[in-house]
């Protein structure tokens, strides 16, 4: 069995559940298993 990982990342939220829903529906259609979306926790970046 093969298996691929794909990790996108993005500062637009709507752009990335565009491209899951996009690659979700492709695996649908190959009949491919699919995981996830798994969100990853954000990075903040803080000044003082």
């Amino acid at each position: 069995m093969q298996k691929a990982r794909i990790k996108l990342a993005s500062t637009d939220i709507n752009k990335i559940n565009q491209t899951c829903q996009y690659i979700k529906d492709v695996a649908e259609k190959t009949g491919v298993v699919i995981r996830g979306p798994i969100p990853l926790p954000t990075k903040k970046l803080k000044l003082n």
